[in-house]
């Protein structure tokens, strides 16, 4: 092995003796530490260059291991991710555009029973979709607290021939032996990544399975969709039962509610060939019980109270007619209403169950006070790491992120609130047909129905103005604080309103209207949201730019002025998206106030804060028939 010295630098020194306990260690101890843990890695530069060029290939290549200091002898290191966490992060020239990737350690590769706390594999997760990096050590813990089998995780920074790699999420592997610690009544059964009961196809499952390779026949899987699929009525709660412990799907789907878990088990993202697939997820037939057991995994974007996924219906709710489909992402993916999907159907059968393990969560790992508790105590632990990541967000990002995660819990606990009571809870929307005030807005409903983002050093809050309002006696209010990111214009704040009727064809109208005022005098970038526009996800989307101040305005924008940010066209960003298509198709509006006092190389400055507010009222689609303002 290389000692990673490279261009006359002094050699690494070498890793302390191996600690031979470490093998069989119980794996809680090492989640369970009050420290950010230390791994080392050391390979051939050339090994290391070439494993990060082959990246997506998720290859294994050979590399001395040492944890704390102290060997842990040659294992298999490589790359890892999904399709946002690996794939996306490459340009079409290959280049990485992520600041770090996620890697995974295979202690056997190349020493047969080689062993780590017990464990075969250990994941580094990057967190790069985590702002607060305190996601999955709060969101397994949720689940493991409601007795559900969920990952273990930790923290560690990483080091490859010295050079750091920042920090990472240390995750256990969902395998044998996670199986073995889990469920030691029955440890020995059949493991399926996403795997979903839809089918009566044993290929579909052989597809899926992780262990028992050679000897699974699926039968069961099998017999387990074929049981949802023809159960009927009252009957299909029955059919569940017999295959799942309906009780531990309950108290799974309360945390997934609790967490606001868009991209799990409920999302079937609907592909080209009209299929849906849900992910982020495994399922075991545990054969002491012969029930099969929902396991969670990747929690990196949870904990969020406002999503993309705010108007796509809960899974407790059928639609009248199945399938159904609903646009995310503006208009770039589209997912199939999760009531409509049989496994659902049958547990929704229960709702008092539900409202049951809804309950008991807000009663425990969710009371007042405990998620808060929790978010300090973490951040504190990891504090200093955050400081020291080179790849990292750094405090100035990281900070009001947290402050953000902390702010938001007593909403996620309050909407979870609205589920255990059978409060009635309707995301908000605009309507394409008539006049939107904010006289009868919820500001729950609000959070849910809405999605408000910003870059992670900046922070906006959606709530409803009743000092002075616009308009009656409520309008729409955008509190908002910018702060630079490491790279320049990098800040935003964006919030979009999806309409109600879905899909909208406006070329029919004139433009939109509505009532704005700012705290000093701002911009407003006022865009229509359609999935005919390619780029949306990275704002380049068709409106206008609107000046405000601090005096109400009646604004009317017109369809035919409407264009792409000038920033997109100075960039090369024209994607060249037909305008009288994107206004065929709205599906929502989008206000995004712009920054004061950032200089010419797009940085307000180290520690400055631009904090303001927009307030918004009476928004229409105006035409002809449109009545006077």
């Amino acid at each position: 092995m290389s000692d990673g010295g490279a261009g006359g630098e002094a050699p690494m020194p070498p890793c302390a003796p191996p600690d031979p306990t470490l093998a069989d260690r119980d794996a809680d101890e090492l989640y369970a530490a009050d420290e950010v843990l230390r791994f080392d890695f050391r390979l051939p530069e050339e090994r290391w260059a070439e494993l990060k060029e082959n990246a997506r290939d998720e290859e294994y290549v050979e590399a001395e291991a040492c944890y704390q200091g102290k060997s842990l002898g040659v294992v298999g290191l490589r790359f890892k991710g999904g399709y946002g966490t690996l794939q996306m992060c490459f340009d079409e020239e290959g280049n990485l555009t992520c600041p770090k990737l996620s890697m995974k350690v295979k202690f056997d590769e190349y020493v047969d029973g080689q062993r780590f706390y017990a464990q075969k594999r250990l994941n580094f997760h990057s967190m790069i979709w985590d702002p607060t990096k305190l996601h999955e050590r709060i969101a397994y813990g949720l689940y493991r607290e409601m007795g559900v089998a969920a990952p273990r995780s930790g923290w560690a920074t990483l080091t490859v021939n010295g050079e750091p790699q920042g920090l990472f999420s240390m995750v256990e592997e969902v395998d044998g032996r996670f199986l073995e610690s889990h469920f030691p009544e029955g440890p020995d059964g059949d493991l399926y990544k996403e795997a979903w009961p839809v089918t009566d196809d044993a290929s579909y499952y052989a597809e899926h399975i992780e262990t028992n390779e050679d000897e699974a026949t699926h039968e069961r899987f099998v017999a387990f969709a074929a049981a949802l699929a023809s159960a009927e009525g009252d009957e299909r709660l029955a059919a569940l039962s017999q295959w799942a412990d309906v009780e531990q799907l309950q108290r799974y789907m309360a945390v997934d509610e609790a967490i606001v878990n868009w991209d799990g088990v409920t999302t079937f993202y609907v592909d080209p060939a009209g299929g849906a697939n849900n992910h982020n997820f495994y399922i075991y037939d545990e054969p002491s019980s012969g029930k099969f057991r929902l396991i969670p995994w990747d929690m990196d974007q949870t904990l969020g109270a406002s999503t993309y996924f705010g108007h796509v219906p809960r899974w407790t709710e059928a639609p009248a007619t199945c399938p159904a489909v609903v646009p995310v992402f503006m208009g770039a993916e589209r997912v199939r209403v999760p009531g409509c999907d049989a496994l659902f159907g049958a547990l929704s059968q229960d709702p008092a169950g539900y409202q049951a393990a809804l309950q008991a969560l807000l009663d425990g790992p969710f009371r007042e006070g405990k998620l808060e508790a929790q978010v300090d105590e973490y951040a504190a632990l990891i504090r200093a790491a955050v400081d020291e990541d080179p790849l990292g967000p750094g405090l100035a990002s990281w900070e009001p992120a947290v402050a953000r995660l902390k702010s938001e819990v007593p909403i996620l606990r309050e909407r979870l609130r609205r589920f255990a009571s059978n409060t009635p809870l309707v995301p908000f929307s605009f309507t394409a047909a008539g006049l939107n005030d904010f006289e009868a807005a919820d500001t729950l409903e609000l959070y849910f129905g809405t999605l408000l983002a910003t870059n992670d050093a900046s922070g906006a809050v959606q709530g409803i103005a009743q000092d002075a309002p616009l308009s009656g006696a409520r309008s729409l209010l955008l509190s908002f604080d910018f702060r630079d990111e490491a790279s320049a214009w990098g800040q935003y704040v964006y919030f979009t309103v999806p309409l109600a009727e879905g899909s909208v064809d406006v070329t029919p109208l004139e433009g939109v209207r509505f009532r704005a005022r700012a705290d000093a005098a701002r911009w407003l970038r006022v865009d229509v949201e359609s999935p005919a526009q390619s780029n949306g996800l990275i704002g380049v989307r068709h409106g206008w730019d609107v000046r405000l101040g601090v005096e109400p305005q009646l604004i009317e924008l017109k369809f035919a002025d409407i264009a792409l940010p000038g920033w997109a066209i100075d960039q090369g960003l024209d994607p060249g998206d037909d305008v009288n298509d994107v206004l065929a198709s709205i599906i929502g509006l989008a206000f995004s106030p712009e920054m004061n006092g950032v200089g010419a190389n797009g940085f307000l400055g180290r520690g400055k804060v631009d904090s303001g507010a927009v307030v918004i009222d009476d928004v229409e689609l105006f035409g002809a028939t449109s009545g006077d303002p």
